[in-house]
């Protein structure tokens, strides 16, 4: 079913720009409109969404990373070959960058959790690489993962924190971790901090050279929408972790260590629509609790904090703060109420 949602989107994009009209506005139609409505009306499940697994291996991975370029590439050249207006461009630009983030970052984040020793990282580095966005790699797995619903995370969305302030936070600390984890993880291993094996290193090079091609092939007006659907891409995966763990917090014990991760420390959303787009990202109390689970294998707990949308209507949401205050502080105040005792029957220090 994933593929086919996921077919849904990439075509309806390609068919607008092939269009050079109003249709181009099909794929924002799809992810405003149908998508929220269709996301409700199908319900939630506690079962596993995806019926099979994604395969995962090196060599499917570049076969994957091939196809994101032909989609990439192919909606470039429709671009340079139809005249859009402005505003149509405008609409090109998301319907590119949201199909974009659904279909291959979903992808990306699944090689990087499980191929993380037959190079699923790098196959992720390779999808995100267009974006710009490819030290998102380095600092999921060595930053997220390790301080998630801490202070310690720029991914963690503090409680009343808009989206755009934790945008901010996101995008120039995360880059900032990244390399310094990066860094901790090459000296460790006695690699030159500015040798070819620095991830972060791998990834400036990998986009610059997209950049390069994007221009000697389409012209700088075309690195202008990639830049531009670069942008909605980052919107689209930065809005993922504000809506995951926004106002959670995991809390240190006497000695300052944080406690583990649990059910109370992430947003799931149960909805069976926006989790097969996301491949079962919605499971994402489980995930925390164990990153090895393949995504066909992924369910959902019953003491897990339950949002009232699926993700993708929740991160519509976000961009409107008051709305989004409306509906999740209520719901983060009752979690924090919620937060299980501790052994002497007192709740923990926040």
């Amino acid at each position: 079913m994933n593929y086919v949602l996921w077919a849904v989107l990439a075509t309806g994009t390609l068919v607008g720009f092939a269009s050079g009209n109003s249709l181009i506005w099909l794929t924002p139609l799809i992810a405003w409109v149908l998508l929220p409505i269709f996301d409700y009306w199908t319900g939630t499940t506690k079962s596993a969404v995806i019926n099979q697994p994604l395969p995962i291996s090196f060599r499917s991975g570049l076969l994957i990373w091939g196809f994101s370029l032909f989609y990439l590439y192919g909606i470039l050249y429709l671009q340079e070959q139809t005249e859009l207006n402005p505003i149509n461009r405008i609409g090109g630009i998301f319907a590119a960058g949201f199909s974009y983030g659904v279909i291959f970052y979903s992808i990306g984040h699944e090689f990087m959790h499980q191929a993380r020793k037959s190079g699923g990282p790098f196959i992720a580095m390779l999808l995100l690489a267009p974006m710009g966005y490819s030290h998102h790699v380095v600092h999921h797995l060595l930053d997220h993962h390790f301080h998630a619903s801490t202070s310690k995370d720029p991914a963690t969305a503090s409680y009343q924190q808009s989206f755009y302030e934790f945008l901010l936070q996101a995008i120039s600390y995360s880059f900032h971790n990244a390399w310094r984890y990066e860094v901790f993880r090459l000296i460790k291993k006695n690699h030159p901090v500015l040798g070819p094996r620095n991830r972060m290193l791998q990834g400036l090079v990998l986009s610059a050279a997209h950049y390069g091609l994007i221009i000697a092939l389409f012209g700088i007006q075309a690195l202008g929408s990639v830049l531009g659907m670069a942008l909605v891409v980052v919107l689209f995966i930065e809005g993922l972790n504000y809506v995951q763990h926004y106002g959670l917090r995991r809390h240190r014990d006497e000695r300052g260590r944080y406690e583990d991760f649990t059910t109370h420390h992430a947003w799931d959303a149960e909805h069976v629509l926006t989790n097969q787009l996301l491949l079962a990202q919605g499971f994402h109390s489980a995930h925390h609790r164990d990153p090895d689970i393949p995504c066909h294998a992924l369910k959902a707990d019953e003491t897990s904090l339950k949002l009232p949308f699926g993700y993708i209507t929740m991160i519509l949401f976000a961009l409107i703060p008051p709305l989004w205050r409306y509906i999740m502080d209520p719901l983060a105040q009752r979690a924090r109420r919620q937060i299980p005792l501790q052994r002497d029957g007192t709740s923990p220090p926040t």
